[in-house]
């Protein structure tokens, strides 16, 4: 995948292009027939390597000093409890006292002050699935850490333990947690977020 035009757009400080540059990688990375219609279906999702989609998400997040990209997105998302109209509100994607969504292209900020969170835009007037998916990706979200060059994180851990990985609030924003817990810990903790 070459993100050399992507990383040069972000570099220059050109936000609008750089985000059509990211759909279009999006589109690429979801396969032939997403590039075709160019657009992702959110069935798509899960089938975007993790390498890659972290590779964009970084190249958001350096640039834009940590403002922008999904991961920025997914934080701001679990802070508002998974509630799309208050995270809409907060990243700055609709306006007014009744909470319309901006119009695309013309009312969104392409600048780098925009509201933390506010890029890349995702489309999201035919509802949530598709960015729900992208911010579920065990590239931002929930799963079990990958394997690396020094092993598995669990490796050598008793087999009759359960990986558990969860996000507790803090005043600072959310700490992601992976742990391994007996069954019977597992199933306490199961019944508190309930």
């Amino acid at each position: 995948m070459d993100y050399a035009p992507f990383k040069a757009l972000l570099e220059a400080g050109e936000w609008e292009k750089a985000d059509d540059e990211h759909r279009r990688l999006m589109c690429v990375l979801a396969g032939e027939e997403a590039e075709l219609r160019e657009w992702v279906y959110f069935t798509e999702v899960s089938q975007m390597p993790v390498k890659d989609l972290q590779t964009i998400d970084a190249l958001w997040r350096f640039y834009s000093k940590d403002r922008f990209g999904f991961s920025v997105q997914r934080k701001i998302w679990i802070s508002q409890k998974k509630q799309w109209a208050k995270f809409f509100k907060k990243i700055d994607w609709t306006t007014g006292e009744n909470g319309d969504y901006r119009k695309f292209p013309q009312e969104f900020q392409w600048r780098a002050d925009a509201a933390p969170g506010h890029m890349p835009l995702t489309n999201a007037l035919r509802g949530t699935q598709l960015f729900e998916a992208l911010l579920e990706h065990p590239a931002f979200g929930p799963g079990k850490p990958e394997r690396t060059s020094e092993g598995s994180f669990f490796e050598g851990s008793s087999s009759r333990e359960t990986p558990v990985r969860f996000e507790l609030p803090t005043v600072g924003g959310v700490l992601d947690v992976t742990a391994r817990f007996g069954k019977a810990a597992v199933i306490f903790v199961q019944e508190l977020a309930k």
